[in-house]
């Protein structure tokens, strides 16, 4: 694949707003990588997507988390797969996570 040609992907769909009831299956998910990241705790998510400000879908075992605060262009955090997910070096959920985990361990 060269820089102009893309994969044709499956697009993301069904994001919908954090809620209350939402806890248990969103830590099940960002606690089991001990990321030590407040941007990921379920009480920052709740908070900060009133409104629609930040979403989440789940596709095939990996959350993503989309921020869309109107004054800046709509992004995605990295996704994060289940702990137990089997991942290598290189793959497309792996890079994300340790970019992120040296990220935060800078700022410490």
């Amino acid at each position: 694949m060269d820089c102009c040609t893309l994969e044709k992907k499956a697009l993301l769909t069904g994001f919908r707003d954090f809620d209350i009831n939402d806890k248990k299956l969103i830590e099940s998910y960002t606690k089991t990588w001990d990321l030590d990241c407040s941007d990921l705790s379920f009480a920052n998510l709740f908070i900060w997507g009133a409104d629609g400000k930040m979403q989440f879908t789940i596709s095939d075992d990996v959350l993503y988390i989309k921020l869309n605060f109107k004054s800046f262009p709509e992004f995605f955090w990295p996704p994060i797969p289940k702990r137990d997910r089997r991942l290598t070096t290189g793959s497309l959920y792996a890079e994300p996570l340790t970019i992120w985990r040296a990220r935060e361990t800078r700022l410490l």
